[in-house]
Order: structure tokens, then sequence, then C-alpha cells
């Protein structure tokens, strides 16, 4: 994939191939643990008679034998060919299936679970259910950029188990990026100084949403010069195609996508403007951070869909380096799709805990009236065709939206790109290779090799077979640390416990 790339402005580390000097850092912070022994110690951990499932490889290894050491993979191989080492602890792995940790491309954790609930409760809640099932890498993608640093180090240093964070402050545009940066957005001079503010409180990248289109460039080339990426959403009165070329690099929720492949696009758009009002479903999708991915905009570019300039606008994507980071459990809720994978399971302790309105979103169903539900078969063919045509795709869910509990959510997202069209293998790519190329560090993240991170997840089940497989976890090893089945229900049950706190906080 001719992917754009970033500034070579600072030297590789390590390992890791990365391109900006924020990702540099991020290697030492959130990948490399600051060379810190790993909390396994000293002795390797062995997988043996294990089949490896890594997406970039033509068929699985079967058979197979890792060796751990710390929080690196020192040695992958056929059985009879890898050396066990002495004191090694061995794990006989036989009917089982090992894939690189998993990443959740958008989350929010570091935001109020409800109000008086302290943001460190968050902590208790997200991280530990990440890991348990089989998370270990998230983006936050709006939150408490002091609170998601400390746990960003916490994590790093052992004090805390939890996935690795990419982080970023407040949405610029939307609020001062961090205490005491300038707002409302009006200057390029705001724009810098927000960027500016971001790089130097820890940020790992730069979430837009409702900059004035004049301005974009301005935020793009700051980032640039800063060393951070710029992902977020795009607005009515933006064009993704613009955006796309200015150098965004992830597009969420499929914002402005839809309304790009119409044959009227530019017509339609300033007709969008000048009625925009604000219907019970406005309301509604502005509460959700939505408003320019659907409502209006998108029952009405439905109907001037053309093939072909979708087409151009994916190929578009393809080579400016544009990745979708769709969220189809969210657009698949919104839209009224009833797929099993977005049910409740009301015998689940965890799933009525979070089924409430503590996370922001009322517990009742959408109206049956929903004007959109038509939408959603439209974007899962777009999804579809933007991966058959090269555009690289990343799982997300916007946890905890729409009582996405963490960790299993991103399980639910595989099963619905799958459902979208993708084949398991391109689905689990989007939770593992995918995010490495996205951070350019393919050599390290994403992937199972010598010298890349002990992050894996161990199956009962083939991914490849059947991506519900996915869910059927063995073991966690995160950063070379094994977490097996016991340890994981554990973690699951204090996240249960976590949640019953908030739900009896709320009146």
């Amino acid at each position: 994939m001719n992917r754009q790339r970033f500034p070579r402005s600072a030297p590789a580390v390590r390992a890791v191939r990365w391109r900006t000097p924020v990702a540099a850092a991020c290697l030492a912070i959130c990948v490399n643990a600051g060379h810190a022994q790993s909390p396994a110690g000293p002795r390797p951990i062995i997988l043996t008679r294990v089949t490896v499932v890594d997406p970039v490889m033509d068929a699985p290894l079967r058979d197979a034998t890792i060796v751990l050491q710390g929080d690196r993979i020192v040695a992958v191989g056929p059985r009879t060919t890898v050396a066990i080492p002495r004191n090694a602890t061995v794990i006989d792995a036989r009917n089982a299936y090992v894939i690189p940790g998993l990443w959740d491309m958008h989350t929010h954790i570091a935001q109020a679970l409800a109000p008086g609930v302290e943001l460190e409760t968050n902590a208790g809640y997200f991280l530990p259910l990440f890991l348990a099932y089989g998370v270990t890498g998230v983006r936050d993608m709006a939150g408490d950029l002091s609170t998601l640093r400390r746990w960003r180090n916490d994590i790093t240093r052992g004090i805390r188990q939890g996935p690795r964070l990419l982080i970023t402050g407040e949405k610029l545009g939307k609020g001062p990026v961090v205490p005491g940066a300038p707002f409302p957005i009006r200057t390029a001079g705001d724009i810098e100084r927000s960027v500016r503010a971001l790089r130097d409180s820890g940020a790992s990248f730069v979430k837009v949403e409702a900059v004035p289109p004049q301005l974009f460039g301005v935020v793009t080339r700051g980032a640039w010069n800063a060393g951070l990426r710029v992902a977020g959403h795009v607005d009515l009165d933006q064009s993704v195609r613009e955006l796309a070329r200015a150098g965004i690099r992830s597009v969420e929720h499929l914002d402005g996508v839809l309304l790009a492949t119409n044959r009227d696009e530019s017509v339609l758009r300033t007709r969008l403007l000048q009625n925009r009002k604000p219907t019970i479903w406005h309301r509604l999708l502005v509460k959700l951070g939505m408003r320019q991915a659907i409502s209006e905009p998108a029952a009405a570019a439905l109907d001037g869909y053309s093939a072909s300039r979708a087409d151009s606008l994916f190929d578009l994507f393809h080579q400016t380096g544009t990745w979708q980071c769709p969220t189809l459990r969210l657009l698949g809720a919104l839209y009224r799709e009833q797929d099993p994978n977005l049910r409740l399971a009301p015998d689940s302790l965890l799933l009525r805990a979070v089924a409430t309105p503590w996370n922001g979103f009322a517990a009742a169903p959408l109206p049956a009236s929903n004007p959109l539900a038509g939408v959603y078969p439209k974007l899962q063919e777009i999804v579809r065709r933007m991966s058959e045509r090269g555009v690289g795709i990343l799982a997300g869910t916007d946890t905890p939206a729409l009582f996405a509990v963490p960790g299993r959510s991103l399980h639910e997202e595989l099963g619905l790109l799958v459902a979208a069209g993708l084949t398991p293998r391109t689905a689990l790519r989007a939770a593992t290779t995918g995010p490495a190329d996205f951070l350019e560090a393919r050599d390290s993240l994403g992937t199972i090799r010598v010298g890349a991170m002990a992050d894996l997840v161990l199956l009962d089940g083939d991914p490849l077979a059947d991506i519900a497989n996915t869910q059927r976890i063995r073991a966690v090893i995160a950063r070379g640390r094994y977490l097996d089945r016991p340890a994981l229900d554990s973690m699951i049950a204090e996240g249960a416990r976590v949640a019953q706190r908030v739900r009896s906080a709320v009146p």
C-alpha cells in the first residue's frame, strides 16, 4: 500500500521504525517499557505445539514453538527446529491458536462514567477488561490527557495492568485541548498553540472536530511539524476528499464518506447546510458526537450514490494513506441493525451492569420509526469495497458508547466487519497488523516474529475459520506476562464489581 510518510525527523529507535518524534517518544513510554524488566521475570516462557496465526503469513504455522524472553519474542518456528532454553516455563498449547494482541483503535476511557464518579474509577473498569478480552493496545480518541498520561506511565512501569495506550487530549475545535489552550479556534495561531500544547503534554496524535475548513491545512502542517498525526471527524461543511489530500491520517465513523460518493456532492452539501434544522434525530446524533456522519446527510446522500465516485474516493484514500475506522458496532446500533452481536446477554452480570444510562446514553431502544435504517447496508458495502481497493481499515468500537463492554466490543466489531464482507483474515488485520502499519511499527507490533513485542492471545479455535473464535480465549500474554483463564476471569469479575459500584452511585 502506498502510504503517505511523515518527515523522518527522528532516528529509528531500537527495533521499531517509528517515523515521527512523538512516535519515537511513545516507543520509550508506550511500547518499549523504558527497558524495564518485564513483569514476567527472567525465565523464558515457551508456547509449544501451538498453531501460529499471523495475518501477514500466507498460511498458519502448525505445531510451532514460540519463545518469549521478557517483553519480546525471541524465537518462532516449527517445534522440531526451536531449542527450548533451560529454566524456561513451558506451556503445552496443543490444539490452540495464537494471534497477535488485538487493538481497539477508537475508545474513550478517560471521560466520567457518571456524574460524581471519580475519573480514577475508570482505570479499574476499562484497563483490566481490555486485557481480559485480549485487547493489548487501545487508541483513546478524546479524554483527560493528564489522567491518560498517568495511566500510561503506570502501565509502563508495571504499577498497574492495562493495554498499551495511544492518547490525545480533548478534540481540537470542540474545546481547549488542554487547560489553558486557546478556544474557540479562530486563527492559525490558535491551532499552532493547541498542537504544541498537545505535544508538550504527551499526546500521541491530534483529534479534530469542528475545525473551520479553511484552517484544516494549518492543523495538518502544524501536527506534522510537531511529529503528530491527525485523526478525527469530517464535518458537514468539510469535504473528506480535501481532508484526505490535506493529510488527515484516519477518518472516524465513515464521516463524510457517504456524502462524497453522491453524484451531486457539492450541491447536496450546500442544500443540507442551508436546511439543517434541529430535528430529534439531529439532537440525538449531536449528543453521540455523530452529527456529521449520519442523520439527514446520510439519508439524502444515499439517493444519489455513485459507484464510480465511490471507487475514485477509495482510490484517493489508498493513494494518500487515509485510514478508515468505521466503528460498525456503533453505526449498526444507530441504524437499528438487529445483528446478534449487538444484543445484550441478560444473564451476564457485567452486561447488566453497563446496560444502564450511566455510560452517557439512554438504555431505551431508538424509535422504531428511524428513517435511516436503509443506510447501514450501504455502509457495509462501502467498507467492503474500500478494503478491496486497498484502503486501510482499523477496528474500533467507540467504547463505552451504546453499552460497549471494554474488550468484548472489539470482538463484536470484528464480527461486523466480516458480516460487511471482509474475510476473517482481513478483519483480523484491522485489529493487529493494520494498527501496526498505521503506527509504522510493523516490526514490533501486530505480528508474531522475532523481535516483536510479546503481546499475544491464545485461542481455542481457528479465527480464520470463524472470526467468532477470537472470543474463545484460553490465555493472554501482555508485555510478556502470561495471564491464564482463571486470571482473566478474575479481571472480568473485578470489572463487573466496578460497574456495579458505578451503577449504585447513579440515582
